[in-house]
């Protein structure tokens, strides 16, 4: 009636209907009838951008198309290796941030975990191209070899988000995950020297930093299944124990571009 007496004309065919629940279907008797037309109830809306489900404060599924569409955004980025470092970070930050962080500060105090970690990853799976380390390499190793902050702490410092159980948790286990880097990591050519952060960088960058992440241990250990090194690993050169970075004491292995073939 209100629209009838206003000149407001509704389209039926596009208007949906979506009820906040705790769970189950909506009943029958809960139709909603438009001009005599049934209207359809979904599960889920986007209204200025912000995907709502109809569990009302939760907010996977729109974490997880903010996820969808940062990375079809990032696989748009081509030839990344060749980039400087410092140049793809701020593209990062202009092209890709934007498209995750979308609608942050609303939903902020809803999100989990689970949440705060898939939009972790986002930053850390864009820059991993540009240092040329393959997709299972360990984020807070991308971090420190790029020297910034993860995407979490990145929104935290630029809408000035608050402090929710959520973020706490999430920085417990950052800092017992950062705890657990070896410190011979911090003495690697990848983080003592700054030349492969340069432009067109793409032909060696990745043997300096797949070196810090990995140290070509599977190159050079004895042992070919999956494996954290130890001491009871034993180098195939020269028979030496074989710890993450044995490839600098190893006086019998082949040159880094040898065994990146």
């Amino acid at each position: 009636m209100y629209c009838q007496s206003n000149g407001l004309v509704i389209n039926v065919k596009k208007t949906k209907a979506m009820k906040i629940r705790r769970g189950g279907r909506v009943l029958a008797g809960e139709s909603l009838f438009l001009e005599g037309i049934k209207i359809e109830y979904v599960q889920s809306f986007t209204y200025l951008g912000v995907l709502f489900s109809w569990q009302g404060r939760r907010f996977t599924f729109h974490i997880e198309e903010r996820v969808r569409k940062s990375l079809v955004a990032s696989g748009r980025v081509t030839n990344r290796q060749n980039l400087s470092v410092r140049t793809a970070h701020a593209l990062f930050n202009i092209y890709i941030a934007p498209i995750a962080s979308y609608g942050i500060h609303v939903i902020w105090e809803h999100l989990t975990l689970s949440h705060l970690l898939a939009l972790d990853k986002i930053k850390a799976s864009f820059l991993k191209p540009v240092l040329g380390v393959l997709r299972n390499s360990k984020n807070r190793l991308v971090f420190n070899l790029v020297g910034c902050l993860g995407l979490v702490e990145d929104l935290v410092q630029r809408f000035h988000l608050s402090e929710t159980p959520a973020l706490l948790e999430f920085r417990r286990q950052n800092e017992v995950k950062m705890r657990s880097i070896p410190q011979s990591f911090y003495q690697t050519p990848a983080m003592t020297e700054d030349f492969w952060k340069g432009p067109l960088q793409g032909a060696t960058r990745h043997l300096i930093t797949r070196f810090a992440v990995h140290g070509f241990h599977h190159k050079l250990c004895g042992r070919r299944d999956f494996h954290e090194p130890s001491s009871l690993c034993r180098c195939t050169y020269c028979g030496n124990v074989c710890d993450l970075y044995h490839f600098n004491d190893c006086i019998s292995s082949p040159s880094l571009f040898q065994l990146d073939l």
